[in-house]
């Protein structure tokens, strides 16, 4: 997914790398930020769910 996402933005950048890491360094930081709040609502939601389930 990522690679999808880093080939989206590579043709509308200059060749320079630099040019390059001032785009996607911070898009990379933002869609881990994203990763680690979803992990977190996920984890949430699946501690609830284990509270909630009745003892056999």
């Amino acid at each position: 997914m990522l690679h999808a996402l880093l080939q989206a933005i590579d043709p509308g950048l200059p060749l320079c790398g630099l040019a390059r890491q001032r785009v996607t360094l911070p898009l990379l930081r933002g869609l881990l930020a994203l990763l680690d709040e979803l992990l977190t609502l996920l984890r949430t939601l699946l501690n609830s769910l284990r509270r909630r389930r009745p003892c056999a």
